[in-house]
């Protein structure tokens, strides 16, 4: 057992595209402080996989994109994360201010998978009045990055999922004007009055500092993360030692 010998056990279930910008760095930092807790992974999952994961305790705490309203799950906190086009420096979409969904019809454009997401970006085409075609559509966001990375195509998604390569200035962030896509979010969630342990809250403050310096390195810039809403703290004792 991976836990033998270990002063805490935390789990934590999340999307990928939150592993290598919000959780890793958060992990590392945590890891250094409390060498003896234990942490386990489980990523690459849908909302709903994350949610039930939370739901059933079979995770402490959970990474999401634009969760849906559940009276058993605790959002802790939640940034805005709006879905925008996400295209190479040299697209001449990377020049527009914003654009509407109309706008990207004649890109080849590559989707990812996720159910929800694919939920949102229907509704949005539906509240415009049109129906783009999509190039290639995946289950990796690595996939996705490096297809834009390329040239090869534009994606719709959050900053977040592409937060390197916007540093790097390879690929471009541009506002579609859909208030479907405007409205998402980003959020660290519990199961509704669970008392998490002392290593669990330590690990989730972390990971809430994390997002909250991610979000402030974005604020302003041409991939904004938007302002921070909804966030809440628990009550229990931080790990020690």
């Amino acid at each position: 057992d991976f836990r033998a010998h270990r002063k805490g056990a935390v789990t934590v279930a999340g999307g990928e595209g939150f592993v290598m910008d919000i959780l890793m760095p958060a992990l590392a930092a945590f890891s250094r402080i409390h060498p003896d807790v234990f942490i386990a992974m489980h990523t690459s999952l849908s909302v709903r996989e994350v949610m039930g994961m939370v739901i059933e305790d079979q995770a402490h705490f959970g990474l999401v994109f634009d969760p849906e309203e559940d009276p058993r799950i605790r959002t802790r906190m939640s940034i805005e994360q709006p879905l925008k086009a996400i295209v190479h420096c040299t697209n001449p979409i990377a020049k527009r201010k914003s654009v509407c969904l109309r706008d990207l019809y004649d890109y080849p454009l590559c989707l990812s998978q996720s159910v929800r997401l694919n939920e949102i970006f229907f509704e949005a085409q539906k509240h415009e009045g049109v129906q783009l075609k999509c190039a290639l559509a995946s289950s990796s966001i690595a996939l996705l990055r490096e297809y834009v990375v390329r040239g090869a195509g534009i994606t719709i998604m959050s900053d977040i999922s592409f937060t390197r390569e916007l540093l790097d200035k390879r690929v471009v962030s541009v506002p579609i004007e859909n208030p479907i896509l405007k409205a998402s979010s980003a959020a660290i969630i519990t199961r509704a009055r669970r008392q998490l342990p002392p290593s669990a809250l330590a690990l989730l403050r972390a990971v809430e500092s994390h997002m909250t310096g991610w979000q402030k390195l974005f604020s302003g810039s041409r991939g904004s993360a938007g302002r921070e809403r909804g966030v809440a703290r628990e009550t229990d004792t931080a790990v020690r030692g």
